[in-house]
């Protein structure tokens, strides 16, 4: 796996065409899945081949990152409204950073921390095969990005509070589904009925955290924009649901723009609603549906 990573960019990207092709037409990474989340959205399945070819990128330079250094994918990234990041830390603002699996949503693992003056984090959800997940805690945290579980997270800003440390910007991935429909905050998304963790809210809460949307564009194969857009800066009197409800309004819209290069493949709608489970009207930003 890390030996792939020390191949030429173009000969990787040539490999992932042809495994954009093998499964869009022959085989397919989870194509039950893909196909019925495509179907639920869009009454279709228009976009699996675009789907199939950015998760073929994203799989050739999950390999690569193995030796990319920091400085390599700094350059192939075109930051915009950085300002706003400069700006927070300046008011010794803690940064709770929201993104979804758009496009390779981990390529700020390795940009983000030479870009500013924070110390840097993100949460994960710890992979079965430790060889693996491992291997890749090494490759994502080698730019200096502090990588760890819900948990060790909490210590270790609960730590920096009691030492007086500098402010510091968390990376959560929201999209996530939960495993229990029951403990769930239930809404919609993208016009579907879409349990969601309650924890991003609470997180940015809990630290008195701005919360700043990152998102992440492939503009070209090996070539991104992430900017940086205000969601709130003070979480502190707002009511529960309305960081997820702002947060989920600018995903929508990325998806909107680039159906394919979202993670179609996670099973995101396993679940329905429970019976007694409340759905959330969706307040701050709703859906347009483009059926």
């Amino acid at each position: 796996m890390k030996l792939s990573g020390f191949m030429p960019l173009w000969w990787l990207y040539f490999k992932a065409s042809g495994l954009a092709f093998f499964m869009t037409h022959v085989f397919g990474y989870r194509r039950k899945v893909v196909e019925r989340n495509l179907n639920l959205v869009f009454g279709n399945i228009q976009h699996k081949g675009s789907f199939y070819k950015n998760f073929s990128d994203i799989v050739i330079e999950s390999l690569k990152m193995f030796s990319w250094e920091a400085d390599d994918v700094e350059s192939r990234v075109d930051f915009v409204n950085v300002e706003l990041l400069h700006k927070l830390y300046d008011e010794n603002r803690n940064v709770v950073l929201a993104s979804g699996h758009m496009a390779n949503w981990e390529i700020y693992a390795l940009a983000l921390p030479g870009l500013v003056r924070f110390d840097t984090a993100t949460i994960y959800k710890k992979l079965s095969d430790e060889i693996i997940n491992d291997a890749l805690l090494s490759s994502r945290s080698k730019a200096g990005m502090t990588i760890m579980e819900m948990s060790e997270s909490r210590a270790w800003m609960d730590a920096r509070k009691e030492e007086g440390r500098g402010p510091a910007l968390v990376g959560y991935i929201f999209d996530q589904s939960p495993s229990s429909p029951n403990r769930a905050w239930w809404t919609t998304f993208l016009g579907v009925e879409t349990p969601f963790f309650a924890g991003l809210d609470n997180y940015a809460k809990r630290y008195d955290a701005a919360v700043v949307y990152a998102a992440v564009t492939r503009v070209s194969r090996g070539r991104y924009e992430l900017e940086f857009k205000l969601v709130l800066e003070d979480v502190s009197r707002v009511e529960k649901g309305e960081v997820l409800d702002r947060c989920l309004g600018f995903l929508e819209e990325e998806i909107a723009k680039m159906p394919g290069h979202w993670l179609w493949s996670h099973n995101r709608w396993k679940h329905l609603r429970p019976e007694g489970s409340a759905l959330h009207e969706r307040k701050f930003c709703k859906f347009e549906s483009w059926r």
